[in-house]
């Protein structure tokens, strides 16, 4: 018999080299991933790291504030941050961007930083960042608000500064008059003010209301058609830089709002036709406070949509109730189609805009406006303590920002 023993033997050095070879690489690959496990998990612990200390930069900014908030321009800090035992094992930087004129929003930023010596991958240095806006909430916090829930007797003072702040801005208008034919000027009914896209408005003086047709007549105090019969051009202007416009009187208020934000008030205020946005993205805010009522009047849109922060100081945001027989050229305008709200109410008495007669809008769409939570119209008023004093700041948005 004839062996081959040279030949097996050759067979398995190739083997031993073919394992040994594939030994290497596998052990080499469970080093490298197990290396990979080690620096995720080390990265992971340094990012939930520096997370925390965003937060804690975050927090000590917002217990800082407190009640005063800030001014001025936005500012840059940066501080080391300690373990309980003082030994520095981060950092975090600060940006504070203060508000504009007429609101308390002040927008916080936290970068929270691990220790330089520890890099991620690509060498960049690993940190997390946090931002949080903070303001004193205002009458437009919230959906609805009334007096079961609200003392709106502070209003009182809050209207009064805003009458002071319009009046050094050139923004204020008293009682208006026209003239009666003979040259003499007497008292008018309001003003009619119209929201222009190019961020103007034109202002008319109301000289005659709609009269109410025979047996069309209400039973509360405030009824009226509250309808233009008559008006005359006074001219168009831009809108305030400050975003306040104040009437000793009464106004109709319609248009279109592009790209500014607004707060209007008057004795009383209505709105008849389409009163809206360009955008819906918090650029364009309007307010209405009416220190009596808001009105919608008799001859109304039949499909009607309103934007903005509704606020009755002593009356209530609403439409009268008109009868049938409330007809204008034989037209009836006691039943409307559908009202659209986008917005707020803050009302001192019972809000409403239909009847269980069918009277009024037949269809209410009435949605809150989550823009206004965080950018409220111009001095809009703030919501008192309980105990009177001025509202305190609040964080009302947090959210982490990606890199």
């Amino acid at each position: 018999m004839i062996e081959f023993r040279g030949k097996i033997k050759g067979d398995i050095l190739i083997s031993v080299l073919v394992f040994a070879a594939i030994s290497v690489t596998m052990i080499i690959g469970l080093t490298n991933w197990g290396a990979t496990l080690i620096m995720s998990a080390r990265m992971a612990v340094q990012s939930e790291q520096s997370f925390q200390i965003a937060e804690a930069g975050l927090n000590h900014y917002t217990d800082a504030v407190g009640d005063s908030g800030i001014s001025g321009q936005p500012s840059t800090f940066t501080h080391d941050f300690s373990d309980k035992d003082g030994k520095v094992i981060g950092a975090y930087s600060l940006l504070v961007v203060p508000p504009v004129i007429g609101s308390t929003k002040t927008i916080v930023t936290s970068k929270g930083i691990v220790p330089s010596g520890v890099t991620s991958p690509d060498g960049s240095t690993i940190s997390r960042t946090v931002q949080a806006v903070m303001l004193v909430p205002t009458f437009a916090q919230y959906p609805l608000i009334s007096t079961s829930t609200t003392d709106f007797s502070v209003l009182g003072s809050e209207v009064n500064q805003l009458q002071s702040i319009a009046s050094s801005s050139g923004y204020y208008y008293s009682q208006s008059q026209h003239d009666d034919g003979s040259g003499d000027n007497i008292p008018a009914y309001g003003y009619h003010l119209v929201l222009n896209q190019d961020k103007t408005f034109t202002l008319y003086t109301v000289t005659a209301l709609v009269l109410a047709p025979y047996g069309c007549s209400g039973t509360v105090t405030g009824w009226d058609t509250w309808s233009i019969q008559s008006q005359v051009f006074d001219g168009t202007y831009s809108l305030p830089a400050q975003g306040l416009i104040f009437f000793q009187d009464n106004v109709w208020v319609d248009g279109t709002l592009n790209g500014s934000r607004l707060t209007i008030v008057a004795n009383n205020i209505t709105v008849n036709t389409d009163l809206i946005y360009t955008k819906y993205d918090g650029s364009d805010s309007l307010g209405l406070i009416a220190q009596n009522n808001i009105n919608i009047g008799l001859m109304s849109s039949n499909d009607l949509h309103i934007d903005g922060a509704l606020l009755s100081e002593n009356g209530r945001v609403g439409r009268y109730r008109y009868g049938s027989n409330c007809r204008i050229d034989g037209q009836d305008f006691s039943v409307r189609n559908s009202l659209t709200l986008n917005g707020s109410i803050a009302t001192n008495k019972p809000y409403g805009f239909g009847y269980t007669d069918g009277s009024g809008y037949g269809t209410q769409n009435i949605s809150y406006d989550e823009n206004l939570a965080t950018d409220p119209p111009p001095y809009f008023p703030e919501l008192m303590g309980a105990d009177g004093s001025s509202g305190s700041y609040k964080m009302v948005l947090w959210r982490e920002l990606l890199h």
